[in-house]
Formats: C-alpha cells, structure tokens, sequence
C-alpha cells in the first residue's frame, strides 16, 4: 500500500498537526508534546471524562473517537507504541469535570501498564476507573478470555460510555456501561482456506471447530441480502446523542 508521508520520523506530529488544524472547533491539544488531545469544550463540568489512547497507525482509532458523546481525550503514542503516563495524565486532567474520568483501551501490555501508572499519578487528585478491551478471540482461548486483545468492540464501549456521559451519568455507571458493552463483543476472524481433506473450519480462540459448508454459504448469502437492501435503503448511523466526531 502506498502512502504520502514527508518524513516516517515526523509521521505522527504531523497528522496530529493536520487534525487540529482541520477541526480547530471540535479538537485542542492540552499537552506541551501535543501528544494528548481533547474535545475543545473540555474539562465538561458535572460530566464523567472519558480518556482512550494507544499507538498511532491506527486510524481512526484512537483519536478518531474524541467528541460529543464518545470520548473526551486521548494520549497517542508514537507509530505501534503506547503513550506514556505523563501524556495520559495530560489528558485525564484534561477530561476531569468534577466527578471522574473512566479509562477506556485496549487489551495490550504497554498500555495497561501506562494508564495504570497514569492512574497511580492521578490519585488523590481524580478518581479514576478502568475498562479494558478484550474481544479479539483470535488472541486467546474462551478459558483465558481476560487476556485477548481489544480490537473493534473498543467502538461500542465508547458510544456506551460517552452516551452515559454525556446525560450526566456517574462514574460507578459510566464505567458499568462501557463494561457491559465489552463484555457483549467478541469478534470471530474470517474462516481459514478451505483444505482437501475436509469441511470449512472456523477459528476460535487457539481452538478449530468445524462448520458445516452450508453454514458458511448461508451467512455469505446474508450479506450478501443485506448489501442489496442497503442500496435500495441507505442505512443512518448515528451517536447516541445525536453528533458524531470529527475524524470518523
């Protein structure tokens, strides 16, 4: 895949840059890196703040779900790399209203291990609480379910959560959504090559269990209908309270 990009080095300055210049109404910079970004009307006072963050590359996520009635700021770190603490601390001061600020990321080492620094550092000055991601079954076993990663599902515990948020929600129920919506996403790969030796197989987990072939058909015929009503009947998508952010 070809890309435009000046510099590798400066990949992601310049794209953070970019953002902000575009949506100077919708979007700040609250870090002297520039690395943690929020909504322009943050802190909301009487409003459970909401912080997501991870490694650029990566779009839209993260930064592509800071807005009304998603997120309210995110640390982004370098190309593949978690933010580090002092940039998730930048936002979650940047999120606090008064009542709290729930993080909410994905299922990966360096940034469990950033965002529960961060939360240390914030102790005493906010409170904080912590939802992870871990609906990729590809990654670990149902056995070990706690140890998958967070990969799309992350989409339905921020439009969760921020909707929670955004009506004023308190953090206890703000974190109960977004972990109610985790805990209903768990994504199924694509089915592996078919193989001369037997049926259609479908990954789950470390585990491979069998799927009828006519199985497989009729779930490729479902979408297939569903794209020919789509056509006739657009679909709309919207947020919970109406708004969506700006780089979705």
């Amino acid at each position: 895949m070809k890309k435009i990009i000046n510099d590798p080095n400066a990949f992601v300055d310049e794209a953070l840059d970019g953002i902000l210049a575009a949506h100077p109404t919708m979007l700040k910079a609250v870090s002297e890196d520039r690395r943690a970004i929020a909504r322009a009307d943050a802190p909301i006072k009487g409003h459970v703040g909401i912080v997501t963050g991870g490694g650029s590359g990566h779009l839209p996520l993260f930064l592509g779900y800071v807005g009304t009635g998603l997120c309210t700021a995110v640390a982004v770190g370098n190309v593949f790399s978690s933010p580090s603490p002092e940039q998730i601390l930048a936002a979650t001061r940047a999120a606090h209203g008064g009542t709290g600020v729930l993080y909410v990321y994905g299922n990966y080492g360096g940034d469990v291990m950033n965002f529960n620094l961060a939360g240390e550092l914030a102790a005493g000055e906010i409170e904080t609480d912590t939802v992870v991601g871990v609906d990729d079954v590809a990654s670990a076993p149902s056995a070990r379910s706690s140890e998958r990663r967070g990969v799309a599902g992350l989409f339905f515990a921020y439009k969760c959560a921020g909707a929670m948020a955004e009506r004023g929600a308190s953090l206890a129920d703000v974190a109960a959504a977004a972990r109610s919506a985790v805990a209903s996403r768990s994504f199924r790969p694509p089915a592996s090559p078919r193989s001369s030796s037997g049926p259609m197989r479908w990954r789950s987990g470390s585990a491979y269990t069998e799927s009828a072939a006519s199985g497989a058909a009729g779930w490729r015929a479902r979408i297939r209908s569903q794209q020919t009503s789509w056509k006739t009947s657009p679909p709309t998508f919207r947020s919970p309270v109406g708004t969506r952010s700006p780089c979705w």
